[in-house]
């Protein structure tokens, strides 16, 4: 999932992704961004939209998160992993900024910065559905613990009672 802008970050994981959906024979699902040009049998785009957005996430069996190691990644929000992880989808992101925060590597989810590392992580949960449904539980309660509105509503609502009696 991702906007136009965000391409960038996909376009060159691609060639990668498309060998294991050969190899593997799965479908990689790409929703809001891409190129017409990557159109092909192991390849499909969707528009994002707000209404589908969870029923999208849902058909997936990985979530990814691939990111530059650049200032602009750096300051990025991993909403796109709490997404998914919310979703029980095990993750792979770039361990870059936010994401270190998230991501418990090998046990909600793996990192990957290289062609070569995201193969290796790709391929781990692709092989092991027992690995990928364990880190999506181990997602799922996360977002629960860390990230959840039953979580942090009763610091919000204090937050604003200070304010409001100073």
């Amino acid at each position: 999932i991702g906007s136009p802008a965000t391409w960038v970050y996909m376009e060159p994981l691609l060639p990668t992704l498309k060998n294991l959906a050969h190899q593997y024979d799965f479908q990689i699902l790409i929703i809001g961004s891409g190129s017409a040009e990557s159109a092909d049998a192991e390849v499909e785009f969707r528009d994002w939209h707000e209404e589908s957005e969870v029923a999208d996430i849902h058909s997936m069996d990985i979530g990814i998160m691939p990111l530059f190691d650049d200032p602009w990644a750096k300051g990025k929000c991993g909403y796109k992993l709490i997404q998914y992880m919310a979703c029980g989808i095990p993750v792979i992101a770039s361990p870059i900024g936010v994401n270190t925060q998230i991501i418990d590597n090998y046990e909600n989810g793996l990192f990957a910065s290289s062609t070569g590392e995201w193969r290796v992580a790709l391929e781990k949960i692709i092989k092991d559905t027992d690995l990928r449904n364990a880190m999506g539980d181990k997602g799922l309660l996360k977002v629960h613990e860390s990230y959840s509105l039953q979580k942090f509503s009763p610091k919000f609502i204090g937050l604003i009672q200070s304010i409001i009696q100073n």
